[in-house]
Order: C-alpha cells, then sequence, then structure tokens
C-alpha cells in the first residue's frame, strides 16, 4: 500500500504538461498568454518595419531597403502563418482572394493579350501563382469543418 502512495506522490510531483495532462488550469493559461505575447511580438515588429521602410525607403542605403523588405515579408508571413493555425477558414478566404487577384491583375494588366506568344513572362508567372494561391485556398479551407462539409456534398455518391 505505500508503494502506491509513493507512485501517486511521484506523479503529482511532476509537470503536467510533460505527463500530456494539460488540464492544469495554470499550464494552460501560462502557454496562451506566451502565445498572445509572442504573437503581439510579431504585430509590433512588423508595425516598426512599416513604419521604418515608408518613411526612409527612398534615403536607405541598397542593403538596407532588401534588409528590411527580408525583415518586414518574414514578419508578414509569421503573422498570415499564425492567423492560418488560428482562423483557418479566414485564412483560406482571404487566399481565395489574393489568387483571384493575382489572375485578375494578369488579365487586366496593360500588356496583356489573349494571344499567348505575345505574353511576357510577369503574364505567366502572375497566372501561375494565382492558380497556385487558388489551389493553397482549397486545400486550406478542405482541412477545415466547412471543408469536410462541402466535399461530402460534392462526393460522388454512385459508389
Amino acid at each position: 500500500m505505500k508503494e502506491n502512495l509513493f507512485e501517486e506522490a511521484d506523479e503529482t510531483a511532476t509537470d503536467p504538461v510533460q505527463n500530456g495532462n494539460d488540464s492544469d488550469p495554470k499550464s494552460l493559461r501560462r502557454r496562451k498568454l506566451k502565445k498572445i505575447k509572442n504573437f503581439l511580438r510579431i504585430y509590433v515588429l512588423a508595425i516598426v518595419l512599416s513604419v521604418l521602410f515608408f518613411c526612409f525607403y527612398r534615403e536607405l542605403q541598397p542593403f538596407v531597403k532588401y534588409f528590411l523588405i527580408v525583415c518586414y515579408s518574414l514578419s508578414l508571413g509569421i503573422y498570415f502563418w499564425l492567423i492560418r493555425e488560428k482562423f483557418k477558414i479566414t485564412y483560406a478566404l482571404i487566399e481565395l482572394l489574393a489568387g483571384l487577384s493575382a489572375i485578375f491583375a494578369v488579365f487586366n494588366s496593360l500588356v496583356f493579350s489573349l494571344s499567348l506568344k505575345d505574353w511576357q513572362l510577369q503574364n505567366y508567372m502572375g497566372l501561375v501563382g494565382g492558380l497556385y494561391i487558388l489551389v493553397r485556398a482549397v486545400d486550406n479551407l478542405s482541412n477545415t469543418r466547412v471543408g469536410m462539409i462541402l466535399a461530402d456534398l460534392l462526393a460522388d455518391k454512385k459508389k
């Protein structure tokens, strides 16, 4: 009987996160607060980089410009990744709009022609990029509950 008491004491002495037990309200709250803090840090970094980039873009040396563009792009990428992780349907809809906008921009460009031999590289890249974004949007949407419901409705039931 004493062995059981010691075993129980050992189990309660360990960290609940290490045991895979996430029911401890304090550890859940700490992790949520940490996620919120990290999100806010990235968001503030993106705002600061935006202000620096747009205020001083013309006066900066080329290396600094490219460095700011890379940092700005990375912070926006992380920001959108966080949106994707938390709000999958919203992110899928943003992707749908971005893909359709890219394709729309190709067809409304000044150098656009229906003859494929007159197309320039940016036309092809814009069309392929827009289609890729649309495919990613549909893939992200299919990983949500709404996407699964739509897949069930559109599935071929002749089997």
